[in-house]
């Protein structure tokens, strides 16, 4: 896949798929069952579409509905430079990826649990990341409202998808501009790093107060709108 990693990161990323295959009938940290599906499936198709990204060292960067830590773990292994806060509502699995984490020494991440349209209330997290991404979150609608408010304006919103912005209906394109943010057209994408599908998103402005709304409502305009491909799993 061209992903560039250290001998010391492509261990760690090992140990990490062993800790996550070990772990997944305590947790349900994923629906891949072997420890080779775990890598390829999970942990290398995380970092491939972003190993050439194009931001500065230093960057903050949210990964929402973290759930094992993809991607933000494989991330914070390839990128050190860069700082990583890692949120998920359920606490077990909070708790796996800090200990994780530590186990991993990485000194770039940090776990928060809650749920986003809760968190998003408190200035801490509302729009102090320069990148927020998201893996198997929810439908891109959805994903949209729950991401797009932790980005500062100017950041980039990466939804891991089978999906690009040329997809994507009008629906949700003009959800996503109610945000305060734009669909980057798909052939813009080698600007930012970005060399794959999924859908990439430019923050313009401040997303207005009133979102993200209560889950429920998000969800409910969510199931109104048909896709031409899943999410990514």
């Amino acid at each position: 896949m061209n992903i560039p990693l250290s001998q010391e990161s492509a261990e760690k990323l090992f140990r990490y798929s062993t800790m996550i295959h070990e772990s997944n009938n305590l947790f349900n940290l994923t629906g891949f069952r072997s420890a080779e599906e775990i890598i390829s499936n999970l942990l290398l198709k995380s970092m491939a579409p972003l190993c050439d990204i194009n931001v500065p060292r230093g960057t903050s960067v949210a990964d929402i509905g973290t759930g094992s830590g993809v991607p933000g773990i494989p991330l914070a292994l390839m990128f050190g430079g860069l700082h990583f806060t890692l949120f998920d509502s359920n606490g077990r699995k909070c708790r796996f990826i800090a200990e994780a984490s530590r186990e991993l020494g990485l000194h770039n991440v940090v776990v928060v649990e809650g749920r986003a349209e809760e968190l998003l209330h408190d200035p801490e997290y509302r729009e102090q990341f320069g990148v927020t991404v998201s893996r198997a979150l929810a439908h891109p609608y959805t994903a949209s409202e729950l991401c797009i408010p932790f980005t500062k304006p100017g950041g980039l919103i990466y939804i891991y998808s089978h999906l690009t912005t040329t997809d994507l209906p009008v629906d949700i394109t003009s959800h996503i501009q109610n945000l305060g943010a734009s669909p980057v057209p798909h052939d813009s994408y080698f600007s930012y790093g970005i060399a794959d599908d999924g859908i990439l998103i430019k923050k313009t402005s401040l997303t207005p107060s009133r979102f993200p709304r209560r889950f429920a409502a998000i969800k409910r305009e969510a199931g109104k709108i048909v896709l031409s491909s899943p999410v990514e799993d």
